[in-house]
């Protein structure tokens, strides 16, 4: 048969994907995502402060084709302009949903470029991976996913930095665009010192903002498709083998450029039957859009079919992109678990700390008073010893007050413990003068006995008393009571 009106397709999802952008209304520009990288891209979106606006996710596509051929009109219309195509398709049978809306002409078999890459080693995906990042980067520069995988691996400390700086900017940027920003900012003022770790890659970034511009100006070079995506392979290929991990992997590079330029006459053919039996239902395509535009998305959608990104997806969950590990806590332990703590050798808290029950507040102990054992000690055996040493003649008095105290007989309650008395005991006045116990005069402070009050006089014998003698000759009142000098 001939190949006439025939399109080549590696599986399903790449044929869907790629009739969704061709009778698309609107001009379909967002990056296709497996279902499978759902969850890491789900995580890097919210790290990142991003919309889910750019990607079209596979399990959309039937949903929006529901939704387009809701219309009678445009349904009868599709059918009838695909009718005069055959799509030959190598593997997978899940279009069964889209044939059940419009009849596609389906052949299955062929050659399996699915096993062929499958069967490729996993250092040759990396490098076809990280190629077409950098293609991806260049046609859709709001495509963070392809970033994030070739930042992770050429550059992983990088990441976390332009995270942060794509969420601060208002309105949030994406990652491409954040770093394509810094990248900017440092070539034109010799700078990008503000973040320590983003300066140490400052060389590597630079590099990256050319190869992109570069890609950019060979894209818009040329008007023939394959010899313009080819001169931009060859520029991310020079790129790559610049990069510290990649500078000794050429030879592995290089082949990995070869095959991807091999599907390209397969695409570019794609392109070109489809845009000679149906016509584009793109109302809001840009003027500028080309042919070599549709290839090169043609060309992403392809390899994003094959999976080539999977082992490179899955190793974004095991780099810092969109977390900072925890390293003070892992040493704290560590020092923990070397230096154990000896408790017989460690004295207790109430070991260490003096009670004193002058100073008591909320937080000490205060021990509970026996109120049933006697309490015969007076209030200075109390006392610690520093205290009696500082207590001067106020020592003296206390002795006096306890003895008298027990001479009278008096019965008294359970004495309060000097730290819990209410009343204050008082410090005996300056210039007081104590009296001895032998005295028979009255103690300051001490209560006066019926027996020892003086004998009131009788008014007689008190008139008496007034007189006073006569003075002695040679003598004054003065000297009467001071004596004679």
């Amino acid at each position: 048969m001939s190949d006439r009106g025939r399109l080549h397709f590696v599986n399903d999802l790449e044929m869907i994907s790629f009739l969704w952008r061709h009778l698309s209304p609107k001009h379909e520009t967002r990056t296709l995502t497996l279902i499978k990288h759902t969850e890491i891209i789900d995580r890097m979106e919210k790290a990142a402060g991003q919309h889910t606006s750019w990607r079209l996710s596979e399990d959309s596509l039937r949903p929006l084709f529901e939704e387009l051929l809701a219309n009678h009109e445009v349904r009868e219309s599709i059918a009838a302009s695909v009718s005069c195509l055959h799509f030959s398709v190598e593997e997978d049978q899940e279009a069964g949903w889209l044939v059940e809306l419009i009849p596609l002409k389906i052949e299955r078999g062929g050659p399996s470029t699915t096993k062929s890459f499958a069967a490729s080693t996993p250092v040759l995906k990396e490098h076809l991976d990280l190629l077409l990042c950098l293609l991806s980067s260049t046609v859709d520069q709001s495509d963070p996913f392809s970033a994030t995988r070739l930042l992770s691996s050429i550059a992983p400390s990088v990441l976390p930095g332009l995270r942060k700086r794509a969420a601060s900017t208002k309105p949030p940027l994406n990652l491409v665009q954040a770093l394509l920003s810094y990248s900017m900012t440092a070539r034109i003022h010799e700078a990008g010192q503000e973040d320590e770790i983003l300066s140490q890659s400052v060389d590597l970034l630079k590099r990256f903002d050319e190869a992109i511009d570069e890609m950019h100006e060979k894209m818009h070079e040329f008007e023939d498709c394959n010899r313009t995506i080819s001169s931009m392979l060859i520029a991310a290929t020079k790129f790559l083998m610049t990069t510290e991990k990649y500078q000794n992997d050429g030879t592995s590079i290089r082949k990995a450029q070869s095959l991807i330029q091999q599907q390209l006459k397969q695409l570019i053919a794609n392109q070109k039957t489809m845009e000679a039996a149906v016509k584009c239902r793109n109302e809001e395509a840009p003027e500028f859009l080309t042919r070599r535009d549709r290839v090169a998305r043609a060309l992403l959608d392809r390899f994003t079919a094959l999976d080539i990104s999977g082992e490179t997806a899955a190793d974004i969950a095991m780099t810092p992109a969109f977390k900072t590990p925890q390293v003070a806590e892992v040493i704290v332990e560590k020092e923990i678990e070397e230096t154990p703590i000896d408790l017989e050798l460690t004295p207790t808290r109430m070991e260490e700390k003096r009670e004193h029950k002058w100073f008591i507040s909320s937080s000490t102990p205060t021990p509970k008073t026996d109120n049933k054992q006697p309490r015969s000690s007076s209030i200075y055996e109390e006392l610690l010893d520093e205290e009696k040493e500082n207590m001067g003649p106020f020592k003296k008095v206390l002795e006096i007050e306890d003895a008298t105290t027990e001479n009278a007989g008096k019965k008294e309650g359970p004495r309060t413990p000097l730290g819990e008395q209410t009343t204050p005991v008082r410090a005996r006045p300056a210039g007081l003068r104590v009296r001895s116990s032998n005295e028979n005069r009255p103690v300051f402070g001490e209560k006066k006995n019926e027996e020892n009050k003086p004998k009131r006089r009788s008014k007689g014998a008190e008139g008496e008393a007034k007189k006073s003698k006569p003075l002695a000759p040679n003598q004054t009142s003065l000297t009467r009571f001071f004596g004679k000098a």
